[in-house]
């Protein structure tokens, strides 16, 4: 399995299946800065596809769950 990645905004750590990201901050603008960072990051991905999301607080995620990309 690859390194588990860096995502701005973000904690990262070891899932059974990949990895998971939370906020970095549990504020608002934290969440939503996570968002956007998950999002960007995913979309910009080849070695890792975005499995699932939680809704958290303030309506944003509160947390997002990585799995190695099919084919990498």
């Amino acid at each position: 399995m690859a390194d588990i990645p860096t995502i701005f905004h973000a904690v990262t750590e070891p899932a059974a299946r990949g990895f998971a990201a939370q906020p970095a901050r549990n504020t608002p603008d934290g969440h939503a800065a996570f968002q956007q960072a998950v999002q960007d990051f995913a979309g910009s991905q080849l070695e890792w596809e975005l499995l699932v999301t939680h809704p958290g607080r303030y309506g944003q995620w509160d947390a997002a769950i990585f799995v190695p990309a099919t084919g990498a």
